[in-house]
């Protein structure tokens, strides 16, 4: 019988996303003022919490049965909102709110896994 368990805490932060203008040309990362507006932040990347589990379990007649279960917290986000860019003649979508003030659901996934080995 074997267990295996893990938490991870963590966060990440930055600018490094660009955001794209509703117009037919693309706005690179930070060329404008507009970009500095809620752009520092938790990065979509960002889980701050998760935790594995794995379990094996050594059945009769060779036969092994294992488990691995991970929790993850879902990913950031902000609400996006389109402004109007007089210098772009269109409009530019910068975030509404601070990056990572809102989750999305938090992730589970559960594995198991039966096995036996045959001698050839």
């Amino acid at each position: 019988m074997q267990l295996l368990a893990s938490i991870l805490y963590s966060k990440t932060t930055g600018a490094t996303e660009g955001i794209y203008g509703s117009t037919n040309t693309s706005i690179g990362t930070f060329n404008t003022s507009f970009y500095y507006f809620n752009a520092l932040g938790r990065l979509w990347q960002d889980r701050p919490l998760s935790i594995k589990l794995r379990r094996t379990y050594q059945l009769p007649y060779g036969i092994n049965l294992s488990g691995h279960f991970l929790h993850s917290l879902g990913n950031p986000f902000a609400r996006p909102v389109s402004v109007w860019a007089p210098i772009y003649k269109g409009y530019v979508t910068i975030n509404g709110e601070p990056r990572g003030s809102k989750r999305n659901p938090s992730f589970n996934n559960l594995d198991l896994k039966v096995e036996k080995g045959f001698a050839f």
